[in-house]
């Protein structure tokens, strides 16, 4: 498709040139760009079919409803969407007078069977799971397809956690203590967890608030930095151990795997996010396994940030990557902190009042993100930009400090003009204008006016004409651009 038509290539291109290259800015590719560039494409096929596998599971999934419903109404579209996912209130009220097919306990059980047999199968053969004769292989495969309740998921932990036994009299306790609920299997893994040592158990805590707060999936090295961050007390080789393929899954009893493709830490399903970040978890005996999404974007913020104050040792430099794209934003959505404000603040500003500005970890920052064309705006346009990349954080705790140390009067030497995205910024947030000194209000305030007398003035003028009689428009009309 792309060969034969420009328009796909070209949308084409610009996609991958935002998502897909590494170190590219990962909010350059948004919703609209996916639905411009399908639509374009739908307009050389009679029919497109798009399948959605487990809408349930995605992160912004508000943005993607939205987005889909859009593709079904718009005029002339030519799409037919299949759409997968567990029951949830918001999805069912946006999809549900479409035709739609419920997949129960009984629409399931072949597949899981399949899937169950397959897998001891294959464990047996590879002589890592031996079985004690066929009699109690199939006692376990039916005791697990039967209390399955139609959920690959459930299936999938119990073979985890199966998988773990030794000896006939382990596996016939197992059989007898197999529940059908998923939850009650994850709190199940969770107490075995609790019984391990408790160096143990603070890279399993560590690994589960790292792997919630992540915005972009963990690489080995990624993790390892994370982790090790985390729990200053491992031996690195130690835990470099611990985090091996072979080990993963029987460290965390199943919650967390490494992907085979990508080589990534992703936890097994996305129902483990969920149990781990839920009320009912934190009204349990089991709450200290609890996550607090704010408080794990706070500590990825933290750690991003020492990786940037650190910039030239070997310890960040497996992280700096990470952290060069993704710092402010685990700021945004971090909870109101002050160690963090204070972390934010000196990384903003050390080295900016010495000859060495060029040297400082925001210089280097800067330098860094530039050539990976991953920073929100670019140092040669924006003089003020310790400043502005503040303003951008949007923590007013961070910017006062800044204008209290006088940072928002030092400029690029390239460029001396007052830069107007500052007013336009500050004018957002009450608390900041407060604390600017009188002469950049005396500076902001009089651009702020303009710019509303300017917005007035056009909008008389677009209303009055729409007013006119359509015989007198063509000719009444000073103005091209508000002729109608």
């Amino acid at each position: 498709m792309a060969r034969q038509n420009k328009e796909v290539a070209e949308r084409l291109v610009r996609a991958f040139g935002a998502k897909c290259r590494p170190n590219s800015q990962v909010d350059d590719l948004s919703l609209d760009d996916l639905k411009a560039s399908l639509t374009a494409a739908s307009r050389h096929f009679s029919e497109v079919w798009i399948l959605v596998d487990a809408l349930d599971e995605a992160q912004d999934r508000a943005a993607l409803i939205s987005l889909l419903h859009e593709l079904m109404l718009s005029p002339g579209n030519t799409f037919k969407l299949v759409i997968t996912s567990r029951r949830e209130t918001d999805i069912e009220a946006e999809f549900g007078n479409f035709p739609s097919v419920e997949l129960n306990q009984d629409t399931n059980q072949a597949g899981i069977y399949t899937y169950v047999s397959k897998k001891i199968e294959q464990r047996v053969q590879k002589g890592t799971f031996p079985m004690c004769g066929s009699s109690l292989k199939e006692a376990i495969i039916t005791q697990l397809v039967f209390h399955s309740g139609g959920l690959f998921q459930w299936a999938k932990s119990q073979l985890d956690n199966l998988f773990l036994m030794r000896g006939e009299d382990q596996l016939r306790s197992f059989l007898d203590s197999v529940e059908t609920p998923l939850i009650t299997v994850y709190e199940g893994a969770l107490r075995r967890l609790q019984m391990r040592s408790a160096a143990d158990n603070q890279v399993i805590k560590s690994a589960f608030q790292a792997l919630v707060g992540c915005m972009r999936l963990p690489t080995a090295a990624e993790f390892l930095y994370i982790i090790q961050n985390s729990c200053l007390s491992c031996d690195a080789t130690l835990l470099k151990a611990k985090l091996s393929r072979e080990n993963t899954k029987t460290l965390f009893q199943g919650f967390v795997e490494i992907n085979p493709e990508t080589q990534v830490y992703q936890f097994s399903h996305y129902s483990i996010h969920e149990f781990l970040t839920s009320d009912t978890l934190r009204s349990t005996s089991l709450r200290e396994y609890t996550v607090e999404a704010e408080h794990a974007h706070r500590r990825l913020a933290q750690l991003c940030l020492k990786a940037l104050m650190s910039y030239e040792s070997d310890a960040s430099t497996a992280f700096y990557d990470y952290a060069s794209v993704l710092w402010m934003e685990h700021a945004e959505s971090s909870g109101p902190d002050s160690d963090l404000d204070s972390e934010i603040a000196r990384f903003l500003s050390e080295g900016q009042f010495s000859d060495w500005r060029d040297n400082s970890p925001f210089a280097n920052w800067m330098s860094y993100s530039e050539k990976k064309k991953a920073v929100p705006f670019r140092s040669k346009y924006h003089p003020c930009k310790a400043f502005l990349q503040a303003l951008i954080v949007g923590r007013d705790t961070v910017t006062t400090r800044l204008i209290a140390n006088g940072l928002h009067r030092i400029r690029d030497p390239r460029d001396s003009s007052m830069p107007c995205t500052i007013s336009a910024l500050l004018s957002r947030s009450r608390e900041a204008w407060r604390h600017l000194p009188l002469d950049h209000q005396i500076v902001s305030l009089p651009l702020a006016i303009v710019a509303a007398l300017l917005l007035s003035l056009v909008t008389m003028m677009m209303v009055t004409v729409a007013l006119l009689p359509r015989r007198l428009r063509r000719r009444s009309a000073p103005w091209p651009w508000v002729s109608i």
